[in-house]
């Protein structure tokens, strides 16, 4: 099978999760903790971009930026937290993410089309990230935690 009906295979398969994701809503991975999601879609489109969750809560991003198909074009994104100590307290159980030296908090890798990152978060407060993409630009959006 060549490569580009693999992606379209993949792209296809991320999209039929995501999709059964949103129609159930939220995901309940405890007995008090849901997985929210939050979809970037575009340069000046994440949805949501301001989003208040429970302590003890989750939050998957997927990279909804750009299509799939023969002749695509990638629409990679890299999530940043650069609260140092404040964001690195208020989070666990990253999955997607890795620690970034100089901020002291979290940052993923360039995230493809259909990709996802997540975090945990276990304390009160407020976290702003941002989105860089690939292309150029960026854009950003916060996590309330009550």
């Amino acid at each position: 099978m060549d490569k580009g009906k693999l992606s379209l295979m993949r792209a296809g398969a991320v999209f039929i999760l995501t999709m059964a994701i949103f129609i159930g809503g939220p995901v309940t991975i405890g007995a008090a903790e849901i997985c929210n999601i939050v979809t970037i879609r575009g340069r000046d489109n994440i949805e949501p971009n301001m989003l208040t969750i429970e302590k003890g809560d989750c939050v998957v991003w997927v990279n909804f930026n750009g299509s799939s198909g023969a002749g695509y074009t990638k629409h990679d994104v890299q999530l940043s937290f650069k609260e140092g100590e404040k964001c690195a307290r208020m989070t666990k159980a990253p999955v997607g993410f890795k620690m970034d030296v100089p901020s002291g908090c979290y940052i993923t890798g360039w995230l493809e089309f259909g990709e996802t990152a997540s975090l945990r978060f276990t304390e009160p407060g407020t976290c702003n990230y941002e989105v860089q993409y690939k292309e150029g630009g960026e854009n950003s959006g916060t996590i309330v935690v009550k």
